[in-house]
C-alpha cells in the first residue's frame, strides 16, 4: 500500500467509529486498556525489557511481580504507565507538549538515575551515569546490523536541535495528516537521541501523543516486528522516509481496526491474549495461596513476633496517653511461644530477665523486673492454647470521689486459618496477675464469646498489614477504651 492509500483506509475506519460514538465510558475504558497493556509491554520489550506479555499484564493490572526477574524492569513498566497516565492528562486538558514536558516524560519512564554500560568512540567500554530529564552529556551512537556505527546529534548540538524540531511541530501541525506528522517526528526525534537512555520510548510515546491528540488510538510497535521497526527508521536516515510512514500507517490501521470491533461489541482478543489471562490467573492463585496458610507453629511464632514488636508497642504508646488520669499504670504480656524473647525489638531486648524454672523442657515463667512482662514459653509440644494476652491496668481514676479501677485485656487467637484480636474492657482489676492461670481460656466459638467487647482485627497468616491499617486499628482501638473509660465513669458518679 501506497502512504495515500493508507492514509485513505486510516480515514475510512475513522469515519465508521465516528458513526458509533459516542461509546459508553465503560466500553472505552475496555478498548483503552487493551491498547495502554500491550503498549507498555512491546515499547519496553524493544529495548530489552525480561518481562513477558503476561508477566507485564499481571504487574500492571494485580501489582504481581515476576520472579527472579530484575527490579529496574518492573520499574520501567511502571515509569512508563505513568508516563501514559501523564499524556492522557495533557490531552484531557487540551496541552500540547513543550520541552518541559518532554523532560518530565523522560523523568517518568526512567523512574530513578542509575549507571549504564557504553563505549567511548574509539570502542572502550566504559559507564556513565543516566540522568533523568536532562539531555546527554555525552556522545550516543549505535551499531546497526551491517555493523557500522551511527551517530546521534552531538551532546552541544541537542538543545538547539530540540528546539529546532519543537518549532517545525508547531509549524507543520495543519499541514500534515496526523499520521505523517507523527511519523517524521518519531524519526526526527530519534534522530537527535536527545537523551542518553529511553529516546526509543520517548519517540513512542510522543508519536502516539500527536495521534491521541487527534483522536486517533495509539499505535503499538510490536516486539516482533522490531527488526522491521529497525529497518524503516534506517532507511529514513538516508532520507526515504515514506518506508516509514508506511509501517508506521500500517500499524495504525491495526489498532483502528481493534479499535473498531471494540466499539461495535465484538471481542478484541488476539492470538496470546489465552496466555496473558492463564498466567494472570496462575499468579492470582499463587497470591492466595500464599495467604491462605493454615496454623502452624512457626506461623503463630511469626505472628507473636509481628503482634510484639509491630503492633504491641504502637498500641502500648496509645493507651499510655490516659495514664494521667489514672495514679498508676501497669501492662502485661502473657505469651505463648518458644524462645520468642530472643526475638524481640531492642525495645524488649533492653528488660532484664529472671526466670524461675519448673520444668526445663516444658513450661517455665520469665519476667522483668519492672514486672510489666509475664512470658510463658511452651515447647510445643502439647500446643493446644493458641492465644497471646496483653494487659493494662489502670488504678485509680483520679477524678472521682471515689477512685476507680479500669483494665483493658487484648487477645490474640491463633485460629486454623486467621489471627485475631479481641478486646476486653472491665472495671475490675486482678492484683494477683502473676499467679493468675491462663492456660483455661475457651477458644470454641471465639467470635461469639460475649465476654469480649469487639473484633479488633482478623486477618490471614502471613498477611502484611501496612502502616497506614496498622495505624487505623490502633487509633479506632484508642477512642473505644476512652470511650468505655468515660461511661464508667458517669456510672460511678450516679452512685
Amino acid at each position: 500500500m501506497k502512504n495515500d492509500e493508507i492514509i485513505s483506509k486510516i480515514e475510512t475506519l475513522m469515519q465508521a467509529i465516528n458513526k458509533l460514538k459516542p461509546l459508553s465510558k465503560e466500553l472505552e475504558a475496555k478498548i483503552f486498556q487493551k491498547f495502554r497493556l500491550d503498549w507498555n509491554y512491546h515499547s519496553n520489550a524493544i529495548e530489552g525489557n525480561s518481562l513477558n506479555l503476561g508477566e507485564t499484564h499481571a504487574f500492571i493490572m494485580e501489582g504481581l511481580t515476576a520472579k527472579g526477574k530484575p527490579l529496574k524492569d518492573h520499574l520501567d513498566i511502571k515509569g512508563h504507565d505513568e508516563a501514559i497516565d501523564f499524556i492522557g492528562e495533557m490531552i484531557f486538558n487540551e496541552q500540547y507538549f513543550t520541552e518541559k514536558e518532554i523532560r518530565e516524560l523522560h523523568k517518568l519512564i526512567l523512574v530513578e538515575p542509575y549507571i549504564s554500560k557504553a563505549q567511548t568512540q574509539e570502542g572502550i567500554p566504559t559507564q556513565k551515569i543516566i540522568k533523568l530529564g536532562e539531555y546527554k552529556s555525552s556522545p550516543n551512537h549505535v551499531k546497526t546490523q551491517s555493523g557500522a556505527i551511527h551517530y546521534y546529534a552531538l551532546p552541544q548540538e541537542t538543545p538547539a536541535r530540540m528546539n529546532d524540531l519543537m518549532n517545525w511541530l508547531k509549524e507543520n501541525a495543519e499541514n500534515y495528516h496526523p499520521l505523517v506528522l507523527s511519523a517524521i517526528f518519531h524519526h526526527k526525534f530519534v534522530e537527535i537521541h536527545p537523551f542518553d537512555d529511553g529516546n526509543g520510548r520517548m519517540a513512542r510515546l510522543l508519536m502516539n501523543f500527536i495521534l491521541m491528540k487527534n483522536h486517533f488510538p495509539p499505535v503499538v510497535i510490536k516486539m516482533e516486528d522490531r527488526n522491521a521497526y529497525y529497518f524503516a527508521l534506517s532507511n529514513a536516515d538516508s532520507g526515504n522516509t515514506n518506508e516509514f510512514i508506511e509501517f508506521i500507517g500500517k500499524n495504525l490501521i491495526y489498532s483502528l481496526e481493534i479499535y473498531l470491533k471494540g466499539a461495535r461489541g465484538e471481542s478484541i482478543e488476539e492470538l496470546g491474549d489465552f496466555e496473558k489471562e492463564l498466567l494472570l490467573y496462575k499468579k492470582k492463585l499463587e497470591v492466595k495461596n500464599k495467604l491462605e496458610f493454615s496454623w502452624s507453629e512457626e506461623l503463630q511464632k511469626e505472628e507473636v513476633e509481628l503482634f510484639l514488636n509491630n503492633f504491641f508497642i504502637k498500641l502500648r504508646n496509645k493507651i499510655a496517653k490516659l495514664t494521667d488520669l489514672f495514679f498508676k499504670f501497669d501492662y502485661f504480656l502473657v505469651v505463648k511461644s518458644k524462645t520468642i524473647h530472643s526475638k524481640l525489638s531492642s525495645e524488649f531486648q533492653k528488660m532484664r530477665y529472671y526466670s524461675t524454672d519448673y520444668d526445663s523442657n516444658s513450661f517455665y515463667l520469665v519476667r522483668t523486673d519492672a514486672n510489666n512482662l509475664i512470658q510463658y514459653i511452651d515447647d510445643f509440644q502439647n500446643f493446644n492454647i493458641k492465644n497471646n494476652i496483653a494487659i493494662f491496668q489502670f488504678r485509680g481514676f483520679k477524678f472521682n470521689k471515689i477512685p476507680f479501677d479500669f483494665e483493658i485485656q487484648f487477645h490474640v487467637f491463633f485460629g486454623e486459618y486467621f489471627v485475631e484480636i479481641f478486646m476486653k474492657s472491665s472495671p475490675e482489676v486482678n492484683f494477683d496477675i502473676e499467679n493468675q492461670c491462663f492456660n483455661d481460656v475457651n477458644l470454641t466459638n471465639i467470635s461469639e464469646n460475649k465476654n469480649f467487647d469487639k473484633l479488633l482485627l482478623k486477618k490471614k497468616y502471613r498477611e502484611v498489614l501496612d502502616e497506614s491499617e496498622v495505624s487505623e486499628i490502633i487509633e479506632n482501638t484508642g477512642k473505644l477504651i476512652l470511650e468505655n473509660i468515660k461511661k464508667e465513669e458517669l456510672t460511678r458518679n450516679r452512685q
